[in-house]
């Protein structure tokens, strides 16, 4: 995944950081016709617990994580019959590309979420342009600092 969190400079206010400048712009999605089996096979790969659902017009309309498979799974879905629409968080907690990275930290905090879709608004609803995990945080609170990853 492409990182923009890579162009920090050292020094800069990493509270005046947003989420347009530590988000993930290569984000792994689904559509909503996707498989559960392909989904779950998508996060075994990506090593990572959620998997934004978006549209062709690059909408988003929901998530699926380890929970939603997981719960298809123990309720004996057939995971090659069932598609992410059927199981997927509808209306997904998002934040907008303009959010301060102080602001997605407390409700990554109060809602103990891993990673947060970054949106912007489209015509016909919010478009998925990238994604904000908690590591992406710290390591941009890292590089802010000075931080190099070549670094011990």
């Amino acid at each position: 995944m492409t990182k923009r969190t890579e162009f920090i400079l050292e020094g800069e206010d990493f509270k005046k950081l947003t989420a347009a400048k530590v988000m993930e712009i290569d984000v792994k999605s689904v559509g909503p016709e996707t498989s559960c089996l392909e989904i779950a096979k998508t996060l075994i790969k990506g090593n990572f617990g959620s998997v934004p659902v978006i549209d062709k017009a690059n909408r988003l309309l929901g998530v699926v994580s380890e929970y939603e498979l997981l719960k298809a799974i123990m309720e004996g879905k057939d995971m090659k019959g069932t598609t992410a629409d059927e199981i997927m968080t509808e209306s997904p907690v998002s934040a907008s590309w303009d959010t301060k990275v102080e602001g997605l930290a407390r409700l990554m905090l109060k809602k103990n979420f891993i990673r947060v879709p970054i949106v912007v608004p489209g015509e016909r609803g919010e478009n998925l342009v990238g994604i904000v995990a908690r590591r992406d945080l710290i390591f941009s609170y890292l590089k802010a600092l000075g931080y190099e990853s070549s670094e011990d």
